[in-house]
C-alpha cells in the first residue's frame, strides 16, 4: 500500500521538472533549432511601418542591421531625408541633416535595448541573460542592465507572440507591449512578419517585414572592418 501510495507523488514531481533548464534554449529549439540560432552572426531587416505622430499617420520605411551580439543600425526613411541611427554596445551616434553626432547614453541604452525585442536576438544571446518559466507558456527574462524583466508570452509553436515589459523615460514608467505574428522561414529559422508595438495601450507602429538576410556582409558604423 505504501509504494502504490508513492505513485502519485512521484508522477506528480515528474511533472514538476522541467523539461528544459533553459527555457530560452527550447525557443531557440522552436524558432529554428539551437545549431542554427547560434549560427547567425548578422541580420538585415527591411520593413515598412505605419506609425502615428501626434495626429498625423506616418508610412515609415526602415532597414535595421545587426551584428551580434550588441552592434546595430538603423536607417529610417519618413518624409524628409533619411536618419541613421547605431549602437556598439554602449556606444552610438546618429546621422541627419547632413549631421554626425554621438548618440546621449540614455538613448544609446535605449536602442540597445529594442534589440531584445527581436525573438531571434533574444535566443541568440540566451546565455546573457536569466529566464525562468512562469507557466506553460509564459518567461519571465531579466536582462543585465534593465530594471523590469521582459515577459514572453508563447505561442502554440513555442514562438515569442507577446513581449512586455516597462519603459522609464524622464521620471514616467510606460508599459510597452509587442505583439509578433507571421512567422516565416528565413534561412532555416522562423521570424515574425507582423509586429505591433503600443505603450501605455496606445498603438504606435504596425510594422510589416518585407525582407530578411541572414549572414549578410555590413560595411559602416558600426560594422567598420565586417565582411
Amino acid at each position: 500500500m505504501r509504494v502504490l501510495l508513492l505513485f502519485p507523488f512521484l508522477a506528480a514531481v515528474a511533472l514538476a521538472q522541467p523539461a528544459d533548464p533553459d527555457p530560452l534554449a527550447t525557443v531557440a529549439d522552436a524558432l529554428g533549432g539551437r545549431d542554427r540560432v547560434d549560427a547567425i552572426d548578422t541580420i538585415r531587416r527591411r520593413s515598412r511601418t505605419r506609425t502615428t505622430l501626434g495626429e498625423r499617420t506616418l508610412d515609415v520605411r526602415a532597414t535595421v542591421e545587426v551584428r551580434l551580439p550588441d552592434a546595430a543600425r538603423w536607417t529610417v526613411r519618413a518624409p524628409g531625408p533619411a536618419r541613421i541611427t547605431w549602437v556598439d554596445g554602449d556606444e552610438g551616434g546618429v546621422v541627419g541633416g547632413g549631421e554626425a553626432r554621438p548618440l546621449p547614453e540614455a538613448s544609446a541604452a535605449a536602442a540597445g535595448a529594442a534589440l531584445w525585442f527581436d525573438p531571434l536576438v533574444l535566443a541568440a544571446r540566451r546565455d546573457e541573460v536569466t529566464a525562468e518559466s512562469l507557466g506553460p507558456a509564459l518567461l519571465r527574462v531579466d536582462v543585465p542592465g534593465r530594471r523590469d524583466p521582459l515577459i514572453v508570452g508563447l505561442n502554440a509553436a513555442g514562438r515569442p507572440a507577446r513581449i512586455t515589459t516597462f519603459r522609464r523615460h524622464e521620471g514616467r514608467r510606460d508599459y510597452v507591449e509587442v505583439v509578433l505574428r507571421d512567422y516565416r522561414e528565413v534561412g532555416g529559422v522562423f521570424v515574425p512578419h507582423l509586429v505591433r508595438q503600443a505603450v501605455g495601450g496606445v498603438v504606435t507602429g504596425e510594422e510589416t517585414v518585407r525582407e530578411v538576410r541572414l549572414g549578410v556582409d555590413l560595411a559602416g558604423a558600426p560594422f567598420a572592418g565586417d565582411g
